[in-house]
């Protein structure tokens, strides 16, 4: 077995004291709240263990559904809706209320 030298160990202590009471006493100057050594450890404990990220499908299958639509062309509805626009001008456009009534009860239930 090792000798431990008493003094040592106390002058450890006695830095580590003065060392945790400055930033305390700069701390409380500066309106900072530091968690107790205990909480310290626990979180450091609790930290290291599970440091790790669980990314869901789901998360995964939207990216690889945003990239795909983001490398898709735009596409061009000008000429569409000019005529939608000329229909409504000149009175032709026709309501197709059983397109609507489809759309709504799709969307809903």
């Amino acid at each position: 077995m090792s000798k431990v030298n008493p003094t040592t160990n106390s002058n450890i202590a006695q830095r580590a004291f003065e060392n945790n009471l400055l930033r305390t006493n700069k701390s409380k100057a500066a309106g900072i709240k530091h968690n107790s050594l205990q909480k310290q450890e626990e979180i450091e404990n609790k930290a290291s263990g599970n440091a790790k990220v669980d990314i869901s499908l789901a998360t995964k299958d939207f990216a690889k559904i945003k990239k795909a639509v983001d490398l898709t062309p735009p596409k061009d509805n000008s000429q569409k809706i000019m005529d939608l626009k000329a229909q409504i001008k000149n009175g032709t456009y026709k309501i197709n209320e059983d397109a609507i009534t489809e759309k709504i009860l799709s969307t809903e239930f």
